[in-house]
């Protein structure tokens, strides 16, 4: 695996002191991807009941199943079904 870059380091650092209830990661990020940055988040302290929504433009059943196996709770295909977010979000 290769080291996190310095955005990934940055959105870990806010996310240990922020301590989100929710994040919403895109499968497609410039630097690193999704999975490996919802990997990294699953081994933050403090992070245990973090639920991690994932978006991907591609909609591939590979991706749905990488994405869960990478700790992700919920995966959306873009556009997002917002009504299935909002229930997401709420629960």
């Amino acid at each position: 695996m290769r080291s996190p870059s310095p955005s990934t380091d940055a959105a870990l650092d806010v996310a240990r002191g922020f301590r989100p209830d929710v994040v919403i990661l895109d499968l497609g990020l410039p630097d690193i991807d999704g999975c490996v940055l919802a990997r990294q988040l699953r081994l933050v302290a403090g992070l245990e009941r973090l639920r991690i929504v994932v978006v991907s433009g591609r909609g591939w059943a590979a991706d749905h199943e990488r994405s869960l196996s990478a700790g992700c709770d919920h995966y959306f295909v873009k556009p997002m079904n917002t009504a299935l977010l909002e229930t997401v979000l709420a629960t």
